[in-house]
């Protein structure tokens, strides 16, 4: 077995094509493949101050079996950007197992790392398999949830098992309320980004104090924009008279679809439309899984009824009190945040 630590971003470059073959051969989210990480780190991770790249990557008779797409930041390993990635993960092959501290050695050894910060952890996560015996402090807990939904191909909402005749009967009705103009966009078809569309209707929700001043920012664009042409992406837009209305990014790996980032007007069910819209196109081609992202949201649950999954944090830290002080770190910017919402 053979460990390299890559922390430049020739190196990072230079591993493209292998870590694109292993991404492809995992069971992982968009959120592994290199445009995203990349790009990430070039625009957003690498911004921060303190932030170095560690990236660990693990061959086998010359073989790449696993990367950890790390970052430290304030002596803490992370993966890169997770405060924008619905689901952590490490890259490894299915067939390889092997203790978590052979690949956090090297960076324990070249920084004076103080604790270890994982979040939005699937309850199947490859790291989650992985023991660690070198810090003795650690906490696992669940820190969020998502929601899901499998799809058989066929005329939506006829075709999906978990909605009941309400919803169905809801669904129609929305239909019939308004009838916008949707289409999908894709790289594959040699569609242009929105760029200006996009803008606009972000731009609009900032206006409206329904997203904050840092939403959607042109850093975090050129992400988007790259995971488009890359054909990681694609987008599904309503419009009116030329005049676009929604636009939601929504991943695609296989016959899996997520919807990520969604921007709209203030028309009346405008975003549920296009979900729907969306929806009825890709399951009339094939049979497909949805997943709604992280987050529960009321209006997803009562339109579409979806399974409720967990997401789970885990935390490893050298000693007892690094891990007491962000606990209450923790609690205390969790009820900031709810004080917020309650007063703003």
């Amino acid at each position: 077995m053979k460990i390299n630590i890559i922390d430049n971003n020739k190196d990072f470059l230079d591993l493209k094509k292998s870590w694109d073959s292993l991404y492809l051969n995992c069971n992982c989210s968009i959120f592994q493949s290199f445009d995203f990480n990349y790009n990430s780190w070039k625009y957003i991770s690498s911004k921060k101050l303190s932030a170095t790249l560690s990236i660990v990557v693990i061959y086998v008779k010359n073989e790449l079996i696993s990367i950890f797409p790390f970052c430290v930041i304030n002596k803490s390993v992370r993966f890169i950007n997770d405060e924008h990635v619905d689901f952590c993960d490490i890259l490894l092959l299915d067939e390889y197992e092997f203790n978590l501290d052979i690949a956090i050695n090297p960076i324990i050894s070249k920084f004076r790392i103080k604790s270890f910060k994982f979040f939005n952890l699937k309850k199947n996560s490859a790291l989650l398999k992985l023991n660690s015996n070198i810090f003795q402090y650690q906490r696992k807990s669940p820190s969020s949830k998502f929601s899901s939904i499998k799809i058989d191909k066929g005329n939506f909402p006829d075709n999906c098992t978990n909605l009941l005749s309400k919803q169905k009967y809801e669904i129609r009705k929305i239909l019939k309320s308004f009838n916008p103009e949707h289409t999908i966009m894709s790289s594959e078809k040699k569609d242009n980004f929105p760029i200006n569309d996009i803008r606009l209707l972000r731009d609009h929700m900032i206006k409206r104090k329904i997203r904050n001043k840092f939403f959607l920012n042109d850093h975090f664009l050129l992400i988007v924009e790259s995971m488009y042409y890359n054909n990681l992406i694609d987008i599904s837009l309503l419009f009116i008279k030329s005049k676009v209305i929604a636009i939601s990014f929504i991943t695609k790996y296989r016959s899996k679809y997520m919807f990520w980032i969604d921007i709209f007007d203030s028309t009346k069910r405008v975003n549920i439309y296009n979900y729907i819209s969306f929806i009825r196109h890709v399951s009339s081609i094939s049979s497909v899984d949805i997943n709604f992202g992280r987050g529960i949201y009321k209006y997803k649950l009562i339109n579409f009824r979806p399974d409720i999954s967990n997401l789970y944090s885990l935390e490893i830290y050298k000693n007892k009190i690094d891990l007491i002080i962000d606990y209450f770190k923790i609690k205390i910017l969790y009820m900031i945040k709810r004080l917020y919402k309650r007063f703003k």
